[in-house]
């Protein structure tokens, strides 16, 4: 019951598209999906985890960037999965590539729960309570995007870069991915 992306004539899925990430979405948007499926959209923090996972590296297939890993500089996006069959061909190390997080450098910056602070890392360093808990995150209007996308650079489709984004702007570029834990875990959001 909820709007669609305007670019979805008569609110069904563009022909051909059903692979690709879905845009065109405001904060709210993402958030009502991940609520109605039962999941969260993810903190900055989260999402940092998740792409760079156990090694640290600025791109999630390693610590230089490689042309032909990531959509970037290109004009559109392409379907999930597309850049990590060519991975799995290459035979990347599993223990950097994680095989069930996918796209996350390029095809779409992605939307976080976390407001866009520019005093950020100076607060996460000062304060003893974690500053991505849900009941410190402060309304605020611009949240951070994460991941790049099509259009950007390899520089700022890192696993490091974060933008700033009004939580009302719908645009080509940007999309979300829902995270969810397990219940039973007494540490978890």
């Amino acid at each position: 019951g909820h709007r669609h992306p305007p670019h979805w004539e008569g609110g069904k899925i563009p022909h051909g598209m059903d692979k690709h990430p879905v845009v065109n979405v405001s904060f709210s948007d993402a958030k009502a999906y991940a609520h109605w499926a039962g999941k969260l959209l993810p903190t900055e923090i989260e999402w940092a985890r998740a792409a760079k996972g156990a090694s640290g590296y600025p791109y999630p297939y390693g610590a230089k960037f490689k042309d032909g890993m990531s959509n970037v500089m290109e004009d559109s996006t392409k379907a999930v999965g597309h850049y990590e069959s060519l991975m799995y061909s290459q035979k990347f190390d599993p223990a950097i590539f994680q095989k069930s997080i996918q796209d996350m450098s390029g095809n779409v910056q992605e939307w976080t729960d976390s407001p866009y602070d520019y005093e950020w890392l100076k607060k996460l360093s000062e304060t003893p309570e974690p500053i991505f808990n849900p009941k410190n995150l402060a309304k605020h209007p611009l949240k951070v995007v994460k991941g790049g996308s099509f259009k950007s650079s390899s520089k700022t489709s890192t696993t490091t870069f974060r933008s700033p984004v009004h939580e009302d702007d719908l645009n080509e570029y940007t999309g979300f991915r829902c995270i969810f834990y397990d219940k039973e875990l007494p540490f978890m959001r």
